[in-house]
């Protein structure tokens, strides 16, 4: 079974035309409102497959969102590419006093990446910890996060930010979030193509295979995403 699903996955990311979802750079977005699994999460760990073919929109093209409009203390998470580093950039905006972020390398473009991203809401001392294809990235503290943790409801974005201003210009599959810390050993084997099904805490899984709406939530949750 192992077998056949990597060759499945593989099957995905070098089709050009049914596989993943084409994100245009200016208006595309999958989203889902806020649910309990997925709101306020003191461990965090985001998984993706990126096809980056542009900066996206306002050279900001974002991967996956839960920051709304990056409220301190009332909103989320955010992955995105910095085209002004460039780099790839984390942020959280769950601490009340000042934001988190931190950038790591950016792959290269018009070539598929896995893109894996933990972090751990327990000390404002922590940083995120960032794989890319299963190897662990250099990460750059730009802004030190402070305060308490407040609590954010905001939807879920894949592909766009929440108001819909940094579409990512390329394509985009299997996006997942746990609400653990996942290891070395688990970014090595999602690299390779293990599916998020197969490791615990999954609270939200869009294979996002095809451009089918809405696009099927797989990780037991039921909460749907649907195309703008």
């Amino acid at each position: 079974m192992k077998i056949l699903r990597l060759f499945a996955v593989w099957l995905i990311l070098l089709s050009s035309s049914w596989a993943a979802i084409t994100f245009n750079g200016t208006t595309s977005r999958l989203s889902v409102a806020n649910y309990a699994a997925i709101q306020s999460l003191s461990s965090l760990s985001i998984g993706i497959w990126s096809y980056r073919v542009g900066a996206g929109e306002n050279n900001l093209g974002v991967m996956i969102d839960k920051s709304g409009t990056e409220v301190q203390g009332s909103s989320g998470f955010l992955l995105l590419n910095y085209q002004a580093g460039p780099s790839y950039l984390f942020e959280t905006h769950l601490w009340n006093t000042s934001t988190g972020a931190w950038t790591f390398p950016q792959p290269s473009a018009n070539a598929w990446h896995h893109i894996l991203v933990t972090y751990s809401h327990s000390s404002t001392a922590n940083d995120p910890i960032a794989y890319v294809d299963g190897v662990s990235q250099t990460v750059t503290e730009s802004v030190t996060p402070a305060g308490t943790l407040g609590t954010e409801v905001q939807q879920l974005s894949i592909g766009n930010r929440n108001p819909g201003d940094r579409a990512w210009d390329g394509r985009l599959a299997e996006a997942a979030i746990w609400n653990v810390i996942l290891t070395q050993t688990n970014a090595t084997n999602l690299a390779a193509g293990t599916s998020p099904q197969t490791i615990s805490g999954l609270v939200s899984y869009a294979q996002m295979c095809n451009a089918v709406n809405p696009t099927i939530d797989f990780s037991g949750q039921g909460q749907n995403f649907t195309q703008d």
